[in-house]
């Protein structure tokens, strides 16, 4: 038994070492590591910009002010909520151009 899961063990080797031999590896080469991190800290910083394009979008601009001005006046988590909230020119270029996406 302890020798068929030696040549088990031996055999899996082998076929890690062919494909090291031909390029192949399991492991992501570093480059494509930090295109990963990039990609996650590009959609941690535009997600919040497309929530705002579609709640600008939805509500109006009028509607929109109206409620971070209620938010203003609350508490100071809510303060930073609205500082957050508030539209900024990439925000209000993304909900135009959904605008003329709807029609």
């Amino acid at each position: 038994m302890l020798d068929e899961n030696m040549q088990d063990f031996h055999g899996r080797l082998a076929r890690v070492a062919r494909g090291r031999a031909i390029g192949r590896t399991s492991a992501p080469a570093p480059g494509r590591r930090r295109w990963v991190a990039a990609r996650a800290l590009l959609f941690l910083f535009l997600m919040p910009i497309a929530v705002k394009a579609a709640m600008l979008l939805r509500l109006g601009g009028a509607e929109y002010e109206a409620r971070l001005d209620i938010l203003r006046q609350g508490t100071t988590a809510q303060k930073a909520g609205a500082a957050v909230m508030q539209v900024d020119p990439a925000t209000a270029r993304l909900a135009d151009w959904l605008r003329g996406l709807g029609g």
